[in-house]
């Protein structure tokens, strides 16, 4: 099968989407790494076109696009690593749509995500959060761009099977009238000893300032997890994992 070869006009539209107001006025982001790009063609995502360097046109990855008429353009290693954003690239990317904003109400577990920078922490949480469960996370809209090329790798695929917004804070609880918003805090509740009988909607703050006041106030439940307390803090995403282990597992409700 022929495939196009990718000019210097398609680099620099590839390069202009790691900015993220072009993404935003596109409405496409890219999608980088052949576990990522697989994982996008098997979900409900639309990707819009696909582009590999010349020893990635025999993978599967390549075919099934193809089988879904995604087009498929070849480039030269130069041109990819121009348009890469990692330092090893793996040769393959998908340029995607954005999905539309979803405005159905919220009837599963929640992550929220409260002024979160740091993508790679915020995509292991996502990641994280659909293994127990939580299947909406709400970025407040100072957190990263949800479309960030750093953070969708981190997801490892969960960004594609994941209901993801990004919401003002200050609207979270009207979003969550019918959930337990627990926000954890240091001075909080053991979390293994929260007890819920609604949805429940973790809140988890920037490793530099932990959860805004706003929602400290407007949760229904402080939550913290013991420790030793030779260290000052725990890494975010790893609070988040103990917490909602603490929250389902730990409870019998997974």
């Amino acid at each position: 099968m022929a495939f196009a070869t990718v000019g210097q006009t398609t680099v620099k539209r590839i390069k202009s989407l790691h900015k993220s107001k072009k993404r935003q006025r596109e409405r496409l982001y890219f999608i980088e790494g052949y576990r990522l790009v697989a994982e996008a063609l098997v979900s409900d995502v639309r990707v819009k076109e696909l582009i590999c360097t010349e020893d990635m046109l025999d993978a599967e990855v390549v075919e099934r696009a193809s089988s879904k008429r995604v087009p498929v353009r070849v480039c030269s290693v130069e041109q990819f690593q121009e348009m890469s954003d990692t330092v090893s690239p793996q040769g393959i990317l998908g340029v995607v749509h954005m999905p539309e904003i979803n405005e159905e109400a919220i009837t599963s577990n929640v992550l929220v995500l409260d002024g979160t920078s740091d993508p790679g922490n915020a995509g292991t949480m996502v990641r994280t959060a659909e293994w127990f469960g939580f299947t909406t996370v709400l970025f407040t809209t100072d957190a990263i761009d949800m479309n960030n090329p750093k953070f969708l790798r981190s997801t490892m695929g969960s960004c594609f099977r994941m209901d993801i917004r990004m919401v003002e804070r200050e609207d979270i609880p009207s979003l969550l009238p019918n959930h337990t918003l627990i926000a954890t805090a240091l001075d909080g509740e053991n979390v293994s000893m929260v007890e819920s009988d609604k949805k429940l909607a973790l809140i988890i703050g920037s490793e530099a300032h932990g959860v805004s006041l706003g929602l400290l106030d407007q949760a229904h439940v402080r939550a913290t997890i013991p420790g030793a307390e030779t260290t000052e803090s725990l890494n975010a995403a790893v609070a988040a994992g103990i917490c909602m282990y603490a929250l389902t597992i730990g409870k019998g409700l997974l």
